[in-house]
């Protein structure tokens, strides 16, 4: 065929869909939530995957805290998704402080949360955590400055007639709080406003930090007058003299195993590599996603099968209209090629809106289990797959139309001219 043949077998096809929209149109729709299935869970895969990592980039540390589920005690740590798993005691932090196997010992103290924001209690050394080397600390000053570091004292829980505050990126847009500003929690304390961080995509954008007395001080402060209703007290709150959990950076490979080794040994205590447990997650999720696949696949199956049933439908009823435009002169390749675009073009357009549909779906979804979990999923354009929303369709389409193409390719122009 040459390009005059293809431009005339192309226009056809598109009459033909035009002359049946709503039969069309009903199998494109079809098509493109069939599509939009795999679509929505493979970007949304893609997205958990890439938060997750990116959640948890700059915490290339051991994670120190009580005895129980060593992935629960990595997420409520360092996605903040659920209730620690209890605490421990401020000693163990001293001793990793100035262990020699330990370039950084944080200090984590989770206190009660404002508005559905987790306010933690550490030391200005959390916002030196950084993904590598060679990258800066994702935790950088918008405005103000961090909090001033309080020592340990013997009176852990000193009276404090209020505690500087340094708040996450989205913290501060969704508590409407700005430099300056105060709040008062459930327990009386009040915290005023001294610096705001930059948006470190992590989810402690999120999140409400102050100095690990200030925590203790709330805890002290618990037994007063309070009535504000701006607080509300969670489980896993740190008492005076209390830690949640201890991040650790290791010197080394070899120290990181000897402090793993150190706490795997003890009855109320252990460590967790963050890798390997949010590892054991990511395989649980994958599982989950491959199902979900082969699901959206199977829809795909189905699309397919209204692809052709519309097509040969269609075809069937024109069996006489194909004869003559056999019998004025089109040749079975003009009218076979006409089928199969037909088939061809009802698959692409579905792809096309199925993409419209997938993604949206995905924002929705993302952003409903983002303000569940706290743990951010980005939706972004997925080229991972681009190449099968392309090859999906043009298959399908070749596929289903083959049959009813081929159906016109062997009728019998005579009997269908000269038909009853």
């Amino acid at each position: 065929m040459n390009f005059h043949q293809v431009q005339y077998t192309a226009l056809l096809a598109w009459r033909s869909i035009r002359s049946r929209w709503v039969q069309s149109l009903a199998t494109v729709l079809v098509v493109s939530m069939a599509l939009a299935l795999f679509v929505t869970v493979a970007v949304l895969g893609i997205g958990v995957r890439r938060g997750i990592t990116e959640a948890s980039d700059p915490f290339g540390t051991l994670v120190i805290g009580p005895k129980g589920d060593p992935q629960q005690l990595v997420l409520s740590t360092l996605l903040l998704n659920g209730d620690p798993l209890g605490t421990i005691d401020l000693e163990i932090y001293q001793q990793l402080e100035v262990d020699p196997r330990a370039d950084l010992a944080i200090p984590l103290a989770m206190a009660e949360n404002i508005n559905g924001i987790r306010i933690i209690g550490t030391t200005t050394d959390f916002f030196r955590l950084q993904p590598s080397l060679v990258e800066a600390s994702p935790f950088q000053i918008a405005d103000g400055l961090y909090f001033e570091d309080i020592a340990f004292e013997g009176d852990q829980g000193g009276e404090q007639s209020h505690v500087e505050a340094v708040l996450g990126a989205f913290a501060a847009e969704e508590l409407g709080l700005a430099l300056g500003d105060e709040f008062v929690t459930a327990q009386g304390l009040t915290h005023v406003i001294v610096g705001i961080l930059q948006p470190t995509n992590t989810v402690f954008d999120r999140a409400v930090f102050v100095p690990v007395i200030g925590v203790w001080a709330a805890q002290a402060n618990s037994s007063s007058d309070s009535d504000s209703s701006e607080g509300t007290i969670t489980n896993g709150t740190s008492g005076i003299g209390e830690l949640t959990a201890v991040l650790v950076k290791p010197s080394g490979f070899a120290e990181s195993n000897q402090i793993w080794q150190d706490f795997y040994l003890s009855d109320n205590m252990q460590a967790a590599f963050p890798g390997q447990e949010l590892g054991k997650l990511l395989r649980t999720f994958r599982q989950l996603e491959d199902i979900l696949n082969n699901v959206g696949l199977l829809a795909a199956v189905i699309a397919g099968l209204t692809i052709f049933l519309a097509i040969y439908s269609s075809t069937v009823a024109r069996e006489q209209m194909i004869a003559v435009m056999r019998g004025v002169g089109a040749g079975r390749g003009v009218v076979l090629g006409m089928v199969l675009v037909e088939a061809l073009i009802i698959a692409l357009l579905g792809s096309i809106l199925a993409r419209a549909l997938g993604y949206a779906a995905a924002w929705v979804l993302a952003s409903a289990l983002s303000t569940q979990n706290t743990i951010p999923i980005p939706v972004t354009y997925a080229f991972e797959i681009e190449w099968l929303l392309w090859l999906l369709p043009v298959g399908l389409g070749l596929l289903a139309g083959l049959i009813p193409a081929l159906l016109t390719y062997r009728l019998n122009i005579i009997d269908k001219l000269f038909a009853s």
